[in-house]
């Protein structure tokens, strides 16, 4: 049987050889497979790894919000001395609530008439009647004010009144029993109709109210008179 060497040192002592059998040495090197000497089967598995993941913070979306978009008119109406605006909401509040909104009428040369409400319609007051404006309207939130609307024109005009007409009174197609007064006023907006009887003085029978807007003729129907009779209409 084949023999082999080791070396076995002992503390403060000259090293001393020893002859050890092959088998002992192969007993030997099994043993220190076993404890983790080197990789192989007998290796001692690793410890499983282990996974630590730190707690995130939630994030936060800041928007900022941004003016409105401009406000839709949808009327312009001119009265004695003002001019209404009615409008609709913009499409976009820019992601703030809007505050208010803020009519401005321009004649062009002199000083622009401005008024604020919460909501529509907005009654531009302190015009010149008989003076063009042009009128626009604008929405503002906490982030400021928003586009311009479009800009519509109008005119102001005295109201109509039974004495201050300056206007024509024109009747025409008559019947049996009625007839059309056409009634046209230059510069004058309101509202109209026509007081008759068949009595001078009298009075008892009254028209429907119609809208009269300057320049523009309106045509009020006369009825429930009486054939070859005559009737009395104030001037």
């Amino acid at each position: 049987m084949a023999e082999s060497l080791y070396l076995q040192h002992k503390p403060q002592a000259m090293p001393v050889l020893r002859l050890v059998s092959r088998p002992a040495l192969l007993l030997l090197a099994a043993l220190l497979l076993g404890c983790g000497g080197s990789s192989g089967a007998g290796k001692a598995s690793d410890p499983p790894a282990i996974s630590i993941t730190p707690p995130q913070t939630p994030s936060t979306v800041i928007t900022t919000p941004a003016p409105p978009s401009a406000p839709l008119i949808s009327s312009v109406v001119a009265g004695d001395g003002s001019i209404s605006i009615a409008f609709g909401k913009p499409l976009s509040d820019g992601g703030s609530p809007i505050t208010s909104y803020t009519a401005r009428c321009d004649p062009g040369a002199g000083t622009a008439a401005v008024r604020s409400a919460a909501s529509s319609p907005i009654v531009v007051i302190g015009l010149t009647n008989a003076s063009s404006y042009s009128c626009n309207v604008t929405a503002s939130n906490s982030a400021g004010t928003g586009t311009v609307s479009e800009t519509i024109s109008a005119t102001p005009v005295a109201l109509l009144t039974s004495a201050a007409f300056r206007g024509n009174v024109i009747l025409g197609n008559p019947t049996n029993t009625s007839i059309a007064a056409n009634i046209f006023a230059p510069d004058q907006n309101g509202t109209v109709w026509l007081v008759y009887g068949s009595t001078s003085g009298n009075y008892s029978s009254k028209t429907a109210s119609f809208a009269l807007v300057a320049s523009k003729p309106v045509e009020i129907p006369v009825t429930g008179l009486l054939a070859n009779t005559r009737c009395y209409v104030p001037i």
